[in-house]
């Protein structure tokens, strides 16, 4: 007697998250969040410099730089989200932030493309945008730009990694620039503006169906709700039932 193939039962919940990332040339930080603004995962994804000793061509690093970008999109994160408890997560929006400089920008349309090929929602930030949208004020020069950032995002980090581990990143990234604290908070202030534009646009789409909705009036809605017998005697009497302002002709006596 054959069996039929047991097949793989479907999870029943994904959480639908944002991702915001920070491309830099050692690494991509990137902040992984819930809908409601939960954190659920947030690390900085280690790159190979671009540099003649790792890399014979200028392309050869160029097609390491996707190989990460798809790794990070299509397996790191979902791996991180199981380790913050989340099992499968069904990505929402990916938030890059605009680069300057032709390394930096070869990092963020490599993320963009990743994100297309993978059907990814995507958008492009400028700093100005993300800050803006964040409340992180421009201060005019970029180290003030990146100490007020830190200051400003800096409790969110202590509520996700506990002040004893914010402490030590801040004491490594004193003795060694490579550590930096700041690409973390970036990447936070991406995400939340991401999803703070994603948002207001799905709202302004309800709004904007909301204004072009006309509510039936009652004949309209008495009409609506009814049966088909109903609607079709109801329309007949609707349209020939004479106007209480006309009277039938009468007959006079004399005719």
């Amino acid at each position: 007697m054959s069996q039929e193939p047991m097949t793989k039962r479907p999870y029943p919940f994904t959480t639908p998250v944002y991702i915001g990332i920070d491309p830099q040339q050692k690494f991509f930080s990137i902040n992984i969040a819930t809908h409601d603004g939960q954190t659920i995962a947030w690390f900085n994804h280690i790159l190979k410099r671009k540099q003649s000793s790792q890399f014979a061509t200028a392309q050869a690093w160029q097609e390491y730089i996707c190989r990460e970008c798809i790794l990070v999109l299509e397996k790191t994160v979902h791996e991180k989200a199981r380790l913050g408890g989340f099992q499968h997560i069904t990505i929402t929006k990916v938030g890059i932030e605009q680069q300057k400089g032709r390394v930096n920008t070869i990092l963020e349309q490599a993320l963009l493309d990743v994100c297309i090929f993978l059907k990814l929602p995507v958008q492009i930030l400028h700093p100005t945008t993300w800050k803006n949208k964040t409340k992180i004020p421009c201060m005019g020069s970029n180290e003030k730009n990146k100490e007020v950032c830190v200051q400003l995002t800096r409790k969110y980090m202590v509520d996700f990694f506990g002040e004893k581990k914010v402490a030590e990143m801040e004491a490594d990234a004193k003795k060694d620039k490579d550590k930096r604290i700041h690409d973390y908070c970036d990447c936070y202030r991406i995400r939340e503006a991401t999803q703070i534009m994603h948002n207001s646009k799905a709202q302004g789409k309800e709004t904007k169906w909301e204004k072009t909705f006309q509510p039936l009036n009652t004949q309209e809605k008495k009409l609506a709700t009814s049966t088909p017998t109903q609607q079709s005697t109801e329309t007949a009497m609707h349209v020939h039932q004479p106007s209480p302002g006309l009277q039938m002709p009468t007959h006079s006596p004399k005719d």
